[in-house]
């Protein structure tokens, strides 16, 4: 579930325009969602928690379908050459009753054998998200210690 916020902009009140979810915190988060097709964004269009025991009708569903890691605005014209500043009509953004209508159906998410166990799942589930992490760690450690070389030809 991601922190919605609210921007103000100056000379301005605050309208449902500035409503925005920021993708890059914490680090890798958006990556590992694009590669696990179990996870699913949880935007909730609201900022007041006490609407938090309505939760669920106030929220939208989604999974990155563009490798490109941009905040994600509810509905905001003003935003240009973001492919996520209008997730309110984004084709793969569901609302709460959609998405549960979907996910019995079987028509998103992963449909699982009669061997299931939950528990063997959700320990191979944690150990791939673990996996990744690790990957990214070692990544931003090389990067730090300069173990990339980048050539440029000018």
């Amino acid at each position: 579930m991601k922190k919605a916020s609210l921007g103000i902009r100056k000379n301005y009140n605050s309208d449902f325009t500035d409503l925005h979810w920021d993708l890059h915190n914490p680090k890798g988060q958006f990556e590992l969602i694009q590669k696990t097709n179990e996870i699913y964004y949880c935007l909730p269009t609201f900022i007041n928690r006490k609407w938090r025991d309505k939760a669920l009708e106030h929220c939208i569903f989604w999974r990155p379908t563009i490798d490109l890691n941009y905040n994600i605005w509810y509905d905001n014209p003003r935003i240009k050459d973001n492919p996520y500043s209008k997730i309110s009509i984004h084709p793969n953004a569901l609302r709460w009753g959609y998405f549960y209508e979907k996910v019995m159906a079987c028509d998103i998410g992963v449909r699982l054998s009669m061997d299931f166990t939950p528990y063997n799942y959700l320990s191979n589930l944690r150990r791939s998200i673990i996996q990744e992490l690790r990957l990214i760690e070692q990544m931003e450690e090389n990067i730090t210690r300069g173990l990339y070389l980048i050539y440029l030809n000018i």
